[in-house]
């Protein structure tokens, strides 16, 4: 199965980029289970965007480093 793309888009209409998909740990323990995950930081995108996604995520996290 292909995963689904995940694309952030910036507020001042540049071309969307793709965020990509893998298969990992969507929680910080394994007892979950392997899901598709797309992690993206902040701090490495423009300030104001858009995340898009084709389907419903089944969790949205946070990464504190």
């Amino acid at each position: 199965m292909q995963a689904p793309g995940v694309m952030f888009r910036d507020m001042a209409g540049a071309a969307p980029l793709t965020i990509p998909v893998t298969d990992g740990l969507a929680f910080k323990d394994q007892t979950m289970g392997i899901y598709k995950v797309a992690i993206y930081r902040f701090a490495d995108w423009p300030r104001d965007g858009v995340v898009r996604t084709p389907v419903k995520p089944a969790a949205i996290g946070t990464i504190h480093e």
